[in-house]
């Protein structure tokens, strides 16, 4: 009898979007802005040219799902993290919003996260992702996302098309 894993992420068709070749960060480079950094947990964000696309881990019918859930979602929708884009190409995209007007397009309406790599926080150890939220403009949130929060209707997952 063959088991079926389910397939939870599905694109959302909203942006498409170019983003060149980038390092990844060392843990140096991140604590010089974000000093409650302890350590990298995993980077697994991709260093060569992608193709940006947004998707989510929600059911239609669902407005929101736990931390946990969503990490569960998208280990059994992808067999490898390498799909998930992560700090440096969110960084790329706050700092080149203006030059890509359909990204722009989108902030206010969504909030978007890099699960490409996770960080451990100093204080309490808890695990956290880079996103991207703003009102009027595309923002690096500085204080990242803990995972075990919820992921909202608004929320979008950066994956990585080559």
């Amino acid at each position: 009898m063959k088991i079926s894993v389910v397939d939870f992420f599905r694109e959302t068709g909203e942006l498409t979007l170019q983003i060149p070749a980038l390092p990844r960060p060392t843990l140096k480079e991140l604590r010089r802005d974000f000093s409650w950094i302890k350590s990298i947990e995993r980077d697994t964000s991709p260093t060569e040219a992608v193709t940006l696309k947004l998707g989510t881990v929600l059911r239609p019918s669902e407005s929101r799902v736990s931390g946990a859930e969503r990490e569960c979602r998208i280990a059994e929708s992808f067999s490898s993290l390498t799909d998930f884009l992560g700090y440096q190409q969110l960084k790329w995209l706050a700092d080149n919003q203006d030059e890509q007007h359909a990204f722009k397009a989108l902030v206010g309406k969504i909030f978007i996260e890099g699960p490409g790599i996770i960080v451990l926080h100093a204080e309490d150890g808890r695990r956290k992702l880079p996103f991207l939220n703003g009102s009027e403009r595309w923002r690096l949130d500085p204080n990242w996302e803990w995972i075990e929060h919820v992921f909202h209707r608004d929320g979008r997952l950066a994956v990585a098309s080559r």
